[in-house]
């Protein structure tokens, strides 16, 4: 009695199915999963070999006694030194427009606020020192016309 066995069809028999398989396609093909299988193995093998390289030179040519230098009574001296105090910045008066003109506003004080930018909250950002010292629209003159 004759046992007939029969293959399932695969992929590649059905892709080359009346087709020429001698020229080379078709062996590719069906050693590809073979290939796969030996270049995963291979890249494996190389990554374990690289990282227990390390290892396995400390273990054969390593010493146990490895001693950390340590310096002894360092000798570090500290000097003080003092700055002279600087002088407070001069604050800029306004200037008074000379005598004749009328409706004349003054500026007494133009020092700004010291604030505490830790307690400020973004919205109650007083106004720069720029805005504080201008000095538009306190003149008043009167036009041709």
């Amino acid at each position: 009695m004759e046992l007939k066995t029969a293959y399932p069809a695969t992929l590649q028999d059905l892709v080359f199915e009346g087709r020429n398989k001698a020229y080379g396609a078709y062996l590719l093909r069906t050693l590809y999963p073979k290939h796969l299988g030996q270049g995963l193995f291979l890249a494996i093998v190389f990554f374990v070999f690289l990282i227990s390289l390390p290892l396995v030179v400390g273990k054969l040519f390593g010493s146990d006694d490895f001693v950390v230098p340590v310096i002894s009574d360092p000798k570090i001296e500290f000097t003080q030194v003092i700055l002279p105090p600087q002088p407070p910045a001069p604050v800029a008066k306004p200037e008074v427009p000379k005598g004749g003109q009328k409706n004349v506003a003054t500026v007494k004080d133009v020092t700004p606020k010291v604030v505490d930018d830790s307690k400020v909250k973004i919205d109650q950002v007083p106004p720069r020192d720029v805005v504080a010292q201008s000095t538009a629209g306190l003149v008043t003159t009167q036009g041709e016309g």
